[in-house]
């Protein structure tokens, strides 16, 4: 009996250190991801710029979303090539993966291509689909149509429904018969500040657009793979975002779709929490207010100003109330079984 509340024990004082440092069971330490550091202006709408040949890369694996409907059982991406920037402003993400078709939605059945980071508001690692009530997570995501809407503009009603029996649309350019744009969806916009969405969300089925945009990118695909670019300032004062601090770790995730899969929503490729890990900044650690280099064709950008992880606020909880149950659990029926052993053998 004795090793069994030894063992016990072991487990309770793991969680109270866990807990006490915010660090997960299944956390790695190691960095998968260094951020260098540059004092260039950083190429955050050009993702074939020369300067991201300074960053090294690393293989991000993925795997089908498998925990709630819609299922992405059979991923079109199972990989994303990835490496990073930061000048002590701003912080530039290269996201590359293979896709042979460009995917830009635009029609009733059309499906888009896009990809996305996500990053814990409040440390720590929280469950990696879309994060827990408590634990939210901040989701920048590069849509393709987004920047098709840049680029070439909203798609008419004739575009999306091109052989519609209708050719004239009464209140066609009456707000109160778009109710999508009536009710201010950001979805519906005629107007798009950036091919990126800044997200937030604590869970599935909460992931709404913030009020407050801190996000920029650009996305290029040269017939057998798409590039794009993720960026943002380092710290927002936003209390939705994840604040990135240089000489710091990160955990980051990341979700792609592919738009000839017909991948939507829940339905993607997902990865598990890597570590990024930015480089500090040089001399005082103050580096100046940077400015962006643009891609030939890409707007100026418009800022104002599955593995399950169970972590982030709250996360302590969890682990003691797991820990808790176990030796509730087990001085219960340890005792109980030695008990109806020993009868057994008594009869």
């Amino acid at each position: 009996m004795k090793p069994v509340y030894a063992l016990l024990l072991v487990f309770l004082v793991a969680a109270v250190v866990v807990t006490a440092t915010r660090n997960s069971f299944v956390a790695s330490a190691q960095t998968d991801l260094r951020v260098i550091y540059t004092d260039q202006d950083l190429p955050i709408n050009d993702p074939n710029a020369a300067l991201w040949a300074q960053a090294p890369e690393i293989n991000v694996p993925l795997s089908g979303q498998n925990i709630t409907a819609p299922f992405g059982l059979d991923p079109a991406v199972d990989t994303i090539r990835m490496r990073s920037l930061h000048n002590g402003g701003w912080v530039a993400f290269l996201l590359e993966w293979d896709d042979s078709t460009q995917d830009l939605g635009g029609g009733s059945l059309d499906f888009r291509d896009s990809v996305a980071l996500q990053f814990p508001v409040h440390g720590g690692q929280p469950f990696v689909c879309m994060g827990v009530m408590g634990a939210e997570v901040n989701i920048l995501h590069w849509r393709g149509d987004f920047q098709r809407d840049i680029e070439e503009g909203v798609p008419s009603i004739d575009e999306i429904f091109p052989r519609a029996a209708a050719s004239i649309y009464p209140g066609e350019a009456d707000i109160a018969f778009t109710a999508g744009l009536a009710a201010g969806n950001p979805l519906s916009s005629l107007t798009k500040p950036s091919a990126v969405e800044d997200l937030i969300a604590t869970g599935f089925g909460t992931l709404e657009t913030q009020d407050h945009a801190d996000v920029t990118g650009w996305g290029a695909w040269d017939g057998d793979k798409w590039k794009a670019v993720i960026a943002r300032p380092l710290v927002t004062g936003d209390d939705q975002d994840a604040q990135l601090t240089p000489g710091q770790q990160m955990p980051v995730a990341l979700a792609a779709w592919d738009g000839d899969n017909r991948d939507v929503n829940g339905r993607k490729a997902v990865s598990a929490w890597i570590t990024v890990a930015l480089d500090e900044v040089p001399g005082n650690g103050v580096a100046p207010q940077p400015t962006a280099t643009t891609a030939a064709g890409a707007p100026t950008p418009i800022i104002t100003p599955t593995p399950i992880f169970i972590q982030g606020d709250g996360e302590g909880t969890t682990q003691i109330a797991i820990v808790v149950g176990l030796i509730v659990f087990f001085t219960v029926s340890v005792p109980v079984a030695a008990a109806l052993i020993g009868r057994r053998r008594a009869s």
